[in-house]
């Protein structure tokens, strides 16, 4: 015997959306339909139709995704972008994903996952914020990178990069301050 459900027009739309937002099956409200009965369809298709609806997920609280960006985004080089001048913007390539796949790799933030899985987006969404920062594009920002450098050797942080991120963070907001960082 299936289910029968009956919902307005309005609440089915919004859950419907809603429905494409959730990963998880078990997220979803909608789930295992095979026949609709829509009731006065032409309201919804032509009537409803001229009212967009906007629906916008939870925000996304994980500070680690910001501090490990931060901490790649200086390593990738100018290959790694494409630079439109005219645009006035900066995207992240194929090549660029790929090195900076291998630098989180290497800092331990994804384990064996790629940054295509979709537990990683968050994580590729902070590093293709952090493209216009690189340091192909900000001459400063390379001093920042070379300091950093500087500190990952000295203090071998990529063994434990989540207990020095504060550390580096601390490091950033200081050569903030100044143009020079002396070691």
């Amino acid at each position: 015997m299936g289910r029968l459900m009956w919902w307005i027009r309005m609440e089915f739309r919004f859950d419907y959306l809603r429905d494409h937002l959730d990963f998880d099956l078990e997220d979803k409200g909608h789930r295992d339909w095979c026949y609709a009965i829509v009731d006065e369809v032409d309201s919804v298709l032509i009537d409803e139709a001229r009212t967009p609806l906007i629906i916008s997920g939870p925000a996304e609280t994980n500070a680690e995704h910001y501090s490990v960006a931060y901490l790649i985004v200086p390593l990738l080089v100018d290959e790694d972008f494409d630079l439109d001048e005219k645009g006035n913007s900066v995207s992240l390539i194929e090549i660029g994903l790929e090195h900076a796949e291998t630098l989180l790799r290497e800092l331990g933030a994804i384990g064996d996952a790629t940054l295509y899985d979709i537990g990683k987006v968050s994580l590729v969404r902070r590093v293709y914020q952090g493209a216009p920062c690189a340091p192909a594009f900000c001459p400063r920002l390379t001093l920042y990178a070379e300091t950093l450098a500087r500190l990952s050797s000295l203090m071998n942080l990529l063994a434990a990069p989540w207990k020095a991120a504060a550390f580096l963070m601390g490091c950033i907001k200081q050569l903030r301050r100044r143009t020079v960082f002396e070691m």
